[in-house]
Formats: C-alpha cells, structure tokens, sequence
C-alpha cells in the first residue's frame, strides 16, 4: 500500500527563481455526454443517440467521422441539472452530413436563463465549430438546437454534439431537471 505525503521538499538555488506558484487543481470527474441516459433528459421532445446522428448512422459533419457524442434532430432540448458542481462543458457542433441541405440549424448553450454560447448558423458541410465553456456555479445548463422553420416536422435537421463532455466536481454528475413548470420556462426565456 502507498501512501501519499503532504509534504513537498523543494531544493531552489538563490538565484534565477524569483517566483515559485503552487497551483491547486479542483479534483474532478470528465462526463462524456454519450454515457448517460439521456432518455431522461431530452424532455421527450425529440430522441438523442448517442454514439450516431439521429437516423442511427455514424456521425460525419463536414466529413468527418466523430465516434464520440449525441446525435439530434432540431428542434431538440437537454436541460441539465449541475447545482453548481460543473466545471466546464466542451463539444464540437455541427450540422450531420445526412441531413437537410437546404435548411440550417443552430446550437445553443444555456445557463440558468444566460446565453452561453450561440453557433452561427450550420449548414451541411460547414466545419464544426468549438464549443469550450466554463460552468462553474451554472445551476441549470440547456443545450439547445433550432433551426429557422420551427416545429416537431421531420426536416432532417440533423445536428451533433461531437465528443461531448462535461467536466464536474468529484462526484457530481448532471442529473435530469425536475419537470416542473416554472424551471422549464426559465431555460426557454433566455434571449437566443
């Protein structure tokens, strides 16, 4: 058995070394978005897959084969329940190379009621575009994907969220958002 030690001995020469800066790293856990059921967080508007674009196929935006993330179809919402213990959510976003290529959509990241990140509008076969934001004290994280024709119709407006990941508090992990009317209208009256 090892045992890890408080203590650190550092041998620093007089000169050259002006500044030394301990760093305290938070401990965390990596969620990969794809590893939770997310049945219990798409709020039964639209289905998520993971691993695959919405149809089941493979992911490809601009090409590209993703074998990490959450395959959508717009208009699509994951609210998120973080209480305060997330730390950073990364993706790569895109439209799906099997979608529609005449209609695009948007991405949207939301945090109790703030606009975090809004995408440009994503046609198939624009690149990904980088999604890499800190959450840290975000109660309530929404990813969002419209596109401009609204509605449930399927349009084939197919987004993903590629490699996919939140980075929590040791322990922490998202959790479904209680179905209760007033948290639900709060995510939605962000301004997009």
């Amino acid at each position: 058995m090892s045992t890890a030690s408080s203590k650190l001995d550092l041998s620093i020469p007089h000169h050259g070394v002006h500044l030394l800066k301990l760093i305290a790293l938070t401990p965390s856990d990596t969620i990969m978005l794809h590893d939770l059921n997310l049945v219990d967080f798409s709020e039964g508007i639209r289905p998520v897959k993971p691993h695959t674009n919405y149809q089941g196929d493979s992911m490809r935006i601009a090409g590209r084969f993703y074998q990490n993330g959450i395959g959508l179809q717009s208009v699509s919402v994951l609210p998120f329940e973080l209480n305060g213990k997330g730390l950073k959510f990364h993706a790569l976003v895109g439209a799906d190379d099997a979608g529609n290529k005449n209609l695009p959509i948007q991405f949207h990241v939301l945090g109790d009621g703030r606009l975090l990140y809004k995408s440009s509008l994503m046609n198939v076969g624009d690149p990904a575009e980088i999604v890499d934001i800190d959450i840290k004290g975000i109660k309530r994280l929404g990813l969002l994907v419209i596109d401009s024709v609204g509605g449930i119709a399927n349009k084939r407006t197919y987004g993903n969220f590629a490699n996919a990941y939140m980075i929590m508090r040791k322990g922490a992990k998202p959790e479904p958002v209680p179905n209760d009317l007033a948290s639900y209208i709060q995510i939605g009256r962000a301004h997009v």
